[in-house]
């Protein structure tokens, strides 16, 4: 199956977007005075600073995954052309 390219940084860009975007029309629409929203707004940062932090540390992990998967196939594939090789060789012994 092919992924798109670029999947995980579309999706954390799309992320903080959402969230640029909600906060902008909370603060057009809060009925709250300014000492209110500024704490609201210091919360939300904070969740969304937490929140960026696991999208990151979760790509991390999906990114080791593909890592350790194409090491070990590329061994595989390694030992497979070595053993041609041996057998190419000794039949031209």
């Amino acid at each position: 199956m092919a992924e798109k390219k670029g999947g995980f940084f579309r999706s954390l860009f799309s992320f903080i977007l959402g969230g640029v975007t909600g906060a902008i029309g909370g603060l057009l629409l809060a009925p709250r005075s300014g000492k209110e929203t500024r704490e609201r707004l210091k919360i939300k940062g904070e969740e969304l600073i937490e929140s960026g932090k696991k999208s990151v540390l979760s790509g991390g992990e999906d990114l080791k995954s593909k890592v350790e998967d194409a090491t070990k196939k590329l061994k595989e594939k390694v030992g497979e052309v070595t053993e041609a090789v041996k057998e190419k060789a000794e039949k031209t012994r």
